[in-house]
């Protein structure tokens, strides 16, 4: 329940000590990045975009959109749903619609800066958006 992955006995000596922080910093910082295709990576507590570790800006929405996509990967999304996350609105087709051009919007962007590299958003008629892993 403690979510433990290590204990050290008494007295601790300075070696076991290093040795323990450095396996739970590359715990941790294993566990906030999730990989996406074609070399992207999110962190999701710095709430950033990485293409081969150059940090990709985003705007606001475009963080909240892969965000929301990062909690939930097995599935996909509806442009109503996503758009309930990111505008916190009730869907309307105006609503909906604000969704697929953030989207559309982003895949420009990605393009035109990584061109030989593919989105790492899919999107099948009738389910959704869903990362590409």
């Amino acid at each position: 329940n403690l979510h433990l992955f290590y204990y050290l006995i008494k007295p601790v000596k300075k070696v076991n000590l290093d040795e323990t922080l450095q396996k739970l910093i590359e715990k941790l910082s294993t566990k906030s990045t999730v990989v996406f295709a074609n070399n992207y990576n999110f962190n999701t507590t710095k709430q950033a975009l990485y293409f081969k570790e150059e940090k990709i800006k985003l705007s606001k929405n475009e963080t909240k959109l892969i965000d929301f996509l990062c909690k939930n990967m097995s599935l996909h999304h509806s442009a109503c749903d996503i758009s309930n996350y990111i505008f916190n609105e009730v869907s309307t087709d105006d609503v909906c619609n604000n969704t697929i051009q953030l989207i559309s919007r982003l895949k420009k962007k990605m393009l035109d800066l990584y061109p030989k590299e593919e989105f790492f958003l899919e999107n099948i008629y009738g389910l959704g958006y869903k990362i590409r892993r």
